[in-house]
């Protein structure tokens, strides 16, 4: 055989496995299509994480005076948020790029297809194609957006012989589109289409955000989806739930519509069907990230491609969980031990169980909620409190915690805290003495759950 183990797809789940096979002393090739880390960098949280930290400081220069300083709003515009992004991503791909090179990884750029199940083609830019061998593969192509894109005729509602059309684009379409829009219609409101809603009300467009189901963030816990729905209203966003795109509704000031109706696994020209692979939008696979097939146990599916939750820390965890199996330490994935953030305004974050899950249990479960105004690390949260909604679950026999959703700038320290003690099987009693720095996201969390089990202070208890 070539190599050991053979990774196709250089994203955020490809390139962590590549990393820890590398640690392992595993012999490993990396094959990447079009550049190193894939949506995550390009299209996905780094990106719209810089997007938004434009919109954030827009934000804080038209509110300068509070912080004492005397400057104007300046106008900003989107291909001047567009150069940070890029600026952003090839920062962060080149510290990739030298992070495998000094792992010792081999990468090798061309499109890798499936021949059996111990054998990929790579064709390269020009043509060039090669065959190699490996003990062990592992799928990690990532995925894209359900909606191709494109130009879309929309009758007008007058009359239905003429048409209006519109720019309809995916996600991914939208970030390379200069304009700022008039207004834009945004159709699905999880957490892409929410991410895109904040950012495009930050740069002045109107905004209409519609979700066919009943809510915002609809696979969300509720109080989730009701924070940022409130967000998104107080800044001036228009939204609509259980409303189905009906292209005949379209308002005719609309000049740009974003179709944010999921994703889907990339996985065309793999191959699949030559080794048995079980798919529909994604990948099936088993708890220990291998792919459901008739007949092969040497080949993983990690990240998006496996469709289990399209963030990073999952990816991440996918990611290892692969490695140690394919070291012959058996590892299973435990979805409820693993914290995800969505990058939204207000951020959430949650691990665990959540209030929808209640019927796991046969005992009864218990919710804490808390509503705080945080003064933190961050320094200007001591002039403007950070608004944060701490959401606990627990089983009150057993004063076992089960689960957290945080809401606010501090959510995903929060959610950290709670993944650990979830993870080590912490008791509540005993967390209720440890000691955090003063001011802090971790201090919030103790405190939240001393404000219930110390029965000299005032409770928040509702039954779940």
């Amino acid at each position: 055989m070539d190599y050991h183990l053979i990774i196709i797809g250089a994203g955020a789940a490809g390139t962590d496995a590549a990393l820890f096979a590398a640690r392992a002393g595993i012999k490993t090739l990396l094959v990447e299509k079009d550049e190193l880390g894939g949506t995550s960098y390009h299209r996905g949280c780094y990106a719209m994480r810089a997007l938004q930290a434009c919109a954030s400081a827009s934000k804080t220069a038209e509110r300068s005076e509070k912080f004492g300083i005397g400057i104007e709003f300046f106008d900003t515009g989107w291909a001047e948020w567009s150069r940070v992004r890029h600026r952003v991503t090839s920062r962060l791909t080149t510290q990739l790029g030298q992070d495998l090179t000094a792992a010792g990884i081999i990468v090798d750029y061309g499109a890798a297809s499936f021949i059996d199940n111990h054998q990929i083609q790579i064709s390269d830019a020009s043509g060039k194609r090669k065959t190699l061998t490996a003990e062990n593969f592992i799928i990690a192509t990532g995925s894209k957006p359900l909606y191709p894109g494109g130009t879309s005729p929309v009758p007008l509602r007058e009359s239905h012989q003429s048409t209006q059309h519109h720019n309809t684009f995916n996600s991914d379409q939208v970030l390379e589109h200069e304009g700022i829009p008039t207004h834009i219609l945004i159709v699905g409101a999880g957490y892409i289409g929410v991410e895109f809603a904040s950012i495009y009300r930050a740069l002045g467009s109107k905004v209409t955000l519609i979700e066919e189901k009943e809510r915002v963030l609809p696979t969300w816990d509720p109080l989730a989806g009701q924070k940022v729905a409130e967000q998104l209203i107080n800044d001036g966003v228009t939204i609509h739930v259980n409303q189905p795109f009906n292209p005949n509704n379209i308002l005719r000031d609309t000049d740009l519509i974003l179709m944010a109706t999921g994703r889907r696994a990339n996985m065309e020209g793999l191959g699949l069907e030559h080794i048995g692979v079980k798919t529909a939008k994604f990948i099936e696979v088993t708890n220990q990230m291998q792919v459901y097939s008739e007949e092969f146990s040497n080949i993983f599916a990690i990240g998006d491609v496996n469709g289990l939750a399209l963030l990073d820390s999952v990816a991440f965890t996918q990611a290892r969980v692969a490695i140690q199996n394919i070291l012959d330490k058996h590892t299973t994935f435990n979805m409820q031990v693993i914290p995800k953030s969505i990058y939204t305004n207000p951020r959430i974050a949650t691990v665990g169980f959540t209030h929808t899950d209640g019927y796991h249990f046969n005992e009864p479960i218990e919710t804490i909620i808390d509503e705080v105004d945080a003064i933190t690390d961050d320094t200007r949260s001591v002039i403007e409190p950070e608004k944060t909604t701490i959401k606990l679950l627990y089983q009150p026999e057993s004063n076992q915690l089960l689960g957290c959703l945080a809401i606010g700038p501090s959510a995903t320290e929060i959610v950290n805290d709670t993944s650990m003690a979830l993870y080590t099987g912490a008791n509540i009693q005993k967390m209720l003495n440890v000691a955090t720095v003063h001011p802090s996201p971790s201090e919030y969390f103790i405190r939240t759950l001393q404000k219930r089990f110390d029965p000299t202070l005032s409770r928040s208890v509702t039954s779940a």
